[in-house]
């Protein structure tokens, strides 16, 4: 039982020994002083502000822990005081906003229309009996607003096919603890690369997808004050492999001196361009040599080789193949002949001398049945009235060199060649001709060539020929390369 305050008061006043009373002021705790000897004062108190019968601190805090700005919010007392003697304890609340007292505010509850983002709020709650007060709890909050909650990004229908409507869906949808409204950005990519077209879009149309794609959405949700919470997810739209609707090769028995094409087509349900890729095979095996590509060059073929393709069709997300018949390489018939036309023109430019020389193979295979050599001298004389713009213009006489020239059998094409004859020889610009007529019979040869020159007047390029011999009719299958050289001292006339 607490003792009357004059009791406590008539007892500080006569004390039991000659020692000065003790006038600390805020001395509430029992003296514990010593007399020395020699009559001095060697006050060593432990004396505290607090007197050991005050109620002891409580432990407080504020709820909610963060609240928003416009939120109410209140102190609450998680240990409360105790007093030592029984007594019932109450509490003073004091609050300070930024610092500032709030004298206006006496209870454990804030208004939320008192506070405002950013602010920092503190409360002492002091502990009384009636009598004495205890030590101080304190708690302090800042005002702050809640970012929205988490989500996930999903899609509807989960497997979409092409031509499919593809609908993001958010699972479980975005709130905002404080009821802040919410701004939702959707950014998509299409097979890896942003797609501007359905930014913020919510549906990606049917018309915009396509089997084998791959769409990503990536989703921002904010409430313009958080930094914004952001998921994503990503779809795949089901396939539909392509199909090769043909293979074919340009012929099933092409000759030694053919190349070997192959052309295929293909179509792909979801609208995907197809590609195709080629593995040939040669006599079984697989012509590593010869690589992927839609050409078989005929310098890869032999006589009685059998090649065929595997074609695999792609669209970028599955593929097909399919083999292509069976060609079988059979013996070339026809001709094939080279030419060389060479002329040395005289320092004056006004006449020329060369050669021709014509090897051709006819009626067999590349290796050289029926091969023929045949060789010209030329003698030119200078016309330029043929052709003022002409570099070289020339009147020829060719004259058969038998001794150098080699024919086979009896009645060839080959020995129809052999003659001599009268033509002509122009050089100019880009083009050179020459032609050959026979003089003892029915006998005509043409030849003309789209040139490059080079500074030795080496002429080479696309080249067109014909020619006509009695009892021949025209030949229409044959083949060749002719080369012009000219090696010229003199220019007369302008040199394109």
């Amino acid at each position: 039982m607490r003792l009357p305050l004059a009791l406590l008061l008539l007892a500080a006043c006569t004390g039991s020994d000659d020692k000065p009373a003790d006038t600390d002021a805020d001395d509430t705790a029992a003296d514990t002083d010593t007399v020395d000897t020699d009559d001095t004062d060697t006050d060593t108190d432990t004396d505290t502000d607090v007197d050991p019968g005050a109620p002891s601190a409580p432990v407080v805090a504020i709820t909610p822990a963060a609240p928003p700005a416009g939120v109410d919010f209140a102190v609450v007392v998680v240990t409360p005081s105790e007093d030592p003697q029984g007594d019932l304890v109450g509490y003073r609340y004091a609050w300070t906003e930024d610092g500032a007292a709030r004298a206006d505010l006496v209870g454990e509850n804030v208004s939320g229309a008192e506070t405002a983002d950013g602010e920092t709020w503190t409360v002492t709650v002091t502990p009384t009996d009636g009598v004495l007060d205890g030590p101080p709890g304190v708690a302090t909050v800042t005002i702050g607003n809640t970012a929205p909650s988490a989500f996930g990004v999903t899609f509807s229908p989960a497997a979409p096919v092409d031509d499919e409507d593809i609908v993001l869906v958010l699972d479980p949808a975005p709130v905002d603890p404080d009821g802040d409204a919410l701004t939702t950005s959707v950014t998509w990519y299409e097979d890896g690369s942003l797609n501007a077209i359905h930014q913020d879009k919510t549906t990606i149309e049917a018309r915009y997808v396509s089997g084998g794609e791959v769409f990503r959405a990536v989703v921002s949700v904010t409430d313009g004050y958080n930094a914004a919470v952001v998921a994503e997810g990503t779809v795949t739209v089901a396939n539909n492999p392509p199909e090769i609707t043909s293979v074919v090769l340009s012929t099933e028995s092409p000759a030694d001196n053919d190349d070997i094409e192959v052309t295929a087509r293909g179509t792909d349900e979801d609208g995907a361009t197809v590609s195709f890729s080629y593995q040939w095979f040669r006599n079984g095996v697989a012509a590593t040599d010869v690589g992927d590509t839609a050409i078989v060059p005929a310098s890869a073929t032999e006589v009685g080789d059998e090649w065929y393709v595997v074609v695999t069709g792609s669209d970028g997300s599955d593929t097909v193949s399919e083999d292509s018949n069976v060609a079988t390489v059979i013996p070339f018939v026809g001709a094939i002949y080279t030419s060389t036309f060479t002329a040395r023109i005289s320092p004056d430019g006004t006449t020329g001398t060369g050669s021709w020389a014509y090897d051709y193979l006819s009626y067999g295979g590349r290796s050289g049945t029926n091969a023929c050599e045949l060789e010209w001298t030329v003698a030119l004389t200078d016309n330029p009235r043929a052709c003022p713009d002409c570099t070289y213009t020339f009147d020829a006489t060719y004259t058969y060199d038998a001794a150098a020239s080699t024919t086979t059998t009896a009645g060839s094409t080959c020995t129809s060649f052999a003659a001599d004859g009268t033509g002509s020889v122009t050089y100019g610009g880009r083009r050179a001709d020459f032609t050959m007529t026979a003089r003892d019979r029915s006998y005509y040869m043409y030849e003309s060539m789209y040139i490059t020159a080079s500074g030795t007047r080496s002429y080479s390029g696309a080249y067109s020929s014909s020619y006509y011999a009695y009892g021949v009719e025209s030949e229409t299958d044959t083949a060749g390369y002719t080369t012009i050289t000219a090696t010229d001292y003199a220019r007369r006339y302008t040199y394109y």
